[in-house]
């Protein structure tokens, strides 16, 4: 059954927000997007101002409006950011781009896979291990943290050591029900510090993977994650916040240390916002599609 829900002058453009890599195997057909919603397979287009979904099994408006972020008011975001011409451009460019709220558990598992790998290889392994689960299905959803420990490891471990760590986290969150949760209350810097080196080290999970878990599943808007496009991005449109890092002890090599992530995150924290994690992906894009026509 085909429902509409009024988005009232709220942004929303998915073709952005489905498809600037903050989530995986979601894909455009027939002008809507389809994905795994919650266990239901969705669909998800805008017309007008209104958004058109279908789910089966049926979701309810909530659980669509809260994926989507749309209790969150993106036009106060925008009005809280910097009043500089660079940014004025990323927002109006990718207006619309909105910030998933993801199932942590698929979140996690998608970015443990991710690192060194690209966006097209992502889907492919992240498909492989889908269809392994849940082989008579045709486009099937990612397996919950028990169906992954009944399944076999790959035969050519072409995830290494990223297979174990997945394990081990299954095995945490059968464990601990409640562990997503808890590091959705914790604020910020202790979720991330608990996540990248504290007693509660996932692993896996890096510093700029840790970000991307906390930003697109776990409600933290102030997380900046920064990878080689997002530092590309810094670079070319805000020098100065790569000096302001120098002179704060950040030392730009070809593999950045813990110490000039932490310190280039936090100036990005500084001058953006407690949102900043909304312009992160407007910059992530600018720089990925070298866009140079936002200039």
């Amino acid at each position: 059954m085909l429902h509409r829900l009024r988005l009232h002058g709220e942004p929303l453009d998915l073709n952005l927000t489905m498809d600037c890599g903050q989530i995986f195997r979601w894909n455009k057909q027939d002008d809507y997007w389809k994905g795994w919603l919650k266990g239901s397979s969705v669909a998800l287009k805008v017309e007008d101002d209104e958004l058109l979904y279908r789910s089966n099994p049926e979701l309810d408006e909530e659980a669509i409006s809260s994926f989507l972020t749309l209790d969150i008011d993106y036009q106060a975001i925008y009005r809280g950011f910097p009043d500089d011409e660079m940014t004025r451009k990323l927002i109006l460019k990718y207006r619309g781009l909105r910030i998933l709220r993801q199932d942590p558990w698929e979140c996690f598992v998608s970015y443990i896979i991710s690192a060194s790998m690209s966006i097209r290889t992502i889907n492919s392994v992240l498909d492989r291990i889908c269809r392994q689960a849940y082989p008579t299905i045709d486009t099937p959803p990612i397996p919950a943290p028990s169906e992954f420990l009944s399944m076999r490891p790959p035969r050519r471990h072409y995830l290494g050591k990223k297979w174990k760590y997945i394990e081990k986290l299954a095995k945490t969150v059968i464990r601990n029900r409640n562990l997503f949760d808890e590091y959705r209350t914790m604020g910020y810097h202790d979720a991330w510090n608990s996540l990248v080196k504290g007693n509660r080290h996932v692993f896996g999970v890096g510093p700029k993977v840790a970000d991307c878990v906390l930003l697109f599943s776990l409600d933290k808007f102030e997380a900046f994650p920064i990878d080689r496009w997002v530092l590309r991005g810094l670079k070319r449109y805000y020098p100065i916040l790569i000096r302001t890092a120098n002179e704060e002890g950040a030392r730009m090599t070809k593999t950045m240390s813990l110490r000039t992530y932490s310190i280039l995150s936090e100036v990005s924290r500084r001058y953006f916002g407690r949102y900043c994690g909304v312009l992160q992906e407007c910059l992530f894009l600018a720089s990925r599609l070298d866009d140079s026509g936002i200039l």
